[in-house]
């Protein structure tokens, strides 16, 4: 249709000026409560997190915090995991379709591989394995999914280091590599992990991007909502089966996938640059032309 352009890769609508993009410090978002008391102090945290008052709220059956509500959150949040920073081990999926399978940043442990099945590793063209790709993770529940290649480019997206940053660290920071890990680039064949690093080999690499549903009417209830929480927990806790159910299947073909220390890649540059979305006026949402 006459309304479809056709761009060149990794020159989206939205211009980019490559020169320009540099790796991020995600130590340096508003998730970091460190990061966040520098600029209200630490008096001002604690009096607004003391604020909250949840078996109240309920015993008043406040809108949104209502027994109900919470239990409501409570049962979106079980099974679900959130890449963690401090060792390979990052945490149980338990709850997840794997079961008692455990999320490793090296990829997913536990599971059978060519090898010890006596059998050769998956080989097929590029165009194969991204269709294989997107039909096993749409199986495990992914709505959709996009694939695009990890360049000198695309790596300025990596984050340098995961969130976080406790309040203990407000007069010493930055926290010790040992408590959040950076995200190094080195050339080896596998990535591996000590207690300092993640490390992402230096070779050919592919990341894979992928959409999951979400409640958008009970995510708009505010802020402090049971409600708006549950919306926006029920897409890690779908993401948990998602992702360990991948590397799980990527283990068995006899490839290695990362897990992502949170966060380790931008959703939507992955979004934007792979063609499954496009920015919105605001920084932080991407538009999908199927879901909005």
């Amino acid at each position: 249709p006459w309304w479809v352009k056709e761009l060149e890769l990794e020159e989206p609508t939205t211009e980019i000026d490559w020169d320009m993009v540099e790796r991020f410090d995600a130590r340096y978002s508003a998730h970091s409560p460190a990061e966040v008391c520098r600029f209200v102090g630490l008096d001002e945290y604690n009096r607004v997190r003391a604020l909250s008052n949840a078996k109240q709220d309920m015993l008043d059956n406040k809108p949104g915090s209502t027994l109900r509500d919470n239990a409501l959150n409570i049962g979106a949040g079980t099974g679900q995991y959130m890449s963690g920073y401090k060792t390979d081990y990052v945490f149980p999926a338990a709850g997840t379709c794997c079961g008692s399978f455990s999320v490793y940043w090296t990829g997913q442990k536990g599971v059978a591989t060519p090898e010890s099945m006596g059998v050769p590793k998956w080989s097929g063209t590029p165009e194969e394995n991204t269709q294989m790709v997107r039909a096993a993770m749409r199986f495990f529940g992914a709505t959709d999914v996009s694939v695009g290649e990890l360049n000198e480019r695309t790596k300025k997206f990596v984050s340098t280091y995961p969130q976080g940053g406790d309040v203990k660290y407000l007069d010493n920071w930055p926290p010790p590599d040992t408590y959040i890990k950076k995200i190094v680039f080195e050339d080896v064949d596998q990535g591996y992990s000590t207690d300092t690093k993640y490390v992402i080999p230096n070779k050919p690499l592919y990341c894979i991007t992928y959409t999951v549903p979400m409640s958008k009417d009970l995510f708009r209830t505010g802020p402090g909502s049971q409600l708006r929480s549950a919306a926006n927990i029920s897409r890690y806790r779908l993401r948990a089966a998602i992702d360990t159910c991948t590397k799980g299947f990527l283990t068995a073909l006899g490839y290695q996938g990362l897990e992502e220390p949170y966060p380790c890649f931008p959703s939507q540059a992955g979004a934007v640059l792979d063609g499954l979305a496009e920015m919105g006026r605001n920084s932080n949402v991407c538009i999908s032309p199927e879901y909005g």
